[in-house]
């Protein structure tokens, strides 16, 4: 669903990622982990178009898209999370989410109003439909932004730590709605620095250290990998 080869961008002097290959297969989630300046957000940049590359390539179901702006890539298929939630604060939550229907991947037969409706409803969202945006608290405000992009009708979802900061049961039920959203037949890519979400939902996990690949694998081959557990679990992991 996503193929990128050869991937480099850099900063100045600072070369962020690193002749990066990576794979995101039909009907899979891929958990991408590291630590703090691995390159994690700086590759989300790439694929949905906020940055472009200095070198290689990056396809969309089999499509060239790293010419391509964001708003064009959206389009095709692919949209994103943050990190940091970027909500409208002068709206209401369905206003919020409306506009990513709006402005997203058209299907035939289905109205933004909808769609919006639909990805409330998955986000567990539904009841606080009419309520100003500003009033949300952190976990409602990452499913607010999960359900905007979600709207968009993606094919493949870049998600960025979607579980930082909330509580053991706000990680079980945000697990619980990516699970939903990949039933349905669309692609997750997921950065999480909270390791017990991205490893319980992961087919495989990519890791990258200073904006370079690791290590590829199942969970468990990447927890066991000597190279992971330096970088990015601790030397107290492999006891």
């Amino acid at each position: 669903m996503v193929e990128a080869r050869g991937v480099v961008k850099r900063f100045g002097g600072l070369t962020a990622v690193h002749s990066l290959d990576l794979t995101l297969r039909e009907g899979e989630i891929l958990g991408l982990i590291g630590p703090n300046g691995a390159g994690k957000t700086t590759l989300f940049n790439l694929l949905s178009g906020q940055f472009p590359p200095d070198a290689g390539q990056i396809r969309l179901l089999g499509r060239e898209i790293q010419h391509l702006p964001s708003h064009r890539i959206c389009r095709l298929g692919l949209a994103r999370t943050f990190q940091v939630p970027r909500p409208f604060l002068a709206m209401t939550v369905f206003e919020s989410v409306l506009v990513g229907a709006q402005f997203g991947r058209r299907v035939s037969g289905v109205s933004p109003s909808d769609t919006a409706e639909a990805c409330l409803s998955l986000t567990r969202l539904g009841s606080r439909r009419e309520a100003p945006v500003h009033f949300l608290n952190l976990a409602e405000r990452k499913r607010l932004d999960l359900a905007r992009a979600l709207a968009t009708r993606p094919r493949v979802l870049l998600v960025d730590e979607v579980a930082a900061g909330l509580n053991p049961t706000e990680v079980r039920e945000t697990v619980g709605i990516l699970r939903e959203v990949h039933a349905s037949g669309i692609g997750i890519i997921y950065v999480e620095h909270v390791m017990e979400a991205v490893l319980d939902i992961s087919h495989r996990v990519h890791v990258l250290d200073h904006g370079a690949t690791i290590a590829i694998g199942t969970p468990e081959e990447v927890t066991r990998n000597p190279a992971v557990i330096e970088a990015y679990l601790g030397r107290s992991a492999g006891s």
